[in-house]
């Protein structure tokens, strides 16, 4: 019996492992609510890298270039219940992780 040789391209790594199921993929739906969350820990990440203290909902909504602060809080509030997040002292939020 032979050996087969299979090949798959992509644009990149994460493209190949994703075809290959490899790597959970987001339904479309839910894409703008993933990305939105990435969105407000990143920036819960550079508050505590600028200040260790944190910094305020707005600040956070700013630096995730989202406008809807209420939206913002209620991300917050989901990463803290995940201990991702922490809210601190004068309604300051910082990055745990």
């Amino acid at each position: 019996m032979g050996m087969a040789k299979i090949c798959i391209e992509g644009e990149s790594l994460s493209d190949v492992r994703r075809m290959l199921g490899e790597e959970p993929t987001i339904p479309s739906h839910l894409e703008s609510v993933v990305n939105d969350v990435v969105k407000v820990l990143e920036a819960a990440r550079r508050a505590r890298e600028e200040d260790p203290r944190g910094r305020s909902k707005r600040m956070i909504a700013r630096y995730a270039g989202i406008d809807d602060v209420a939206m913002v809080s209620d991300i917050l509030q989901l990463l803290a219940h995940h201990k991702l997040v922490e809210k601190r002292t004068k309604g300051r939020w910082v990055a745990v992780v």
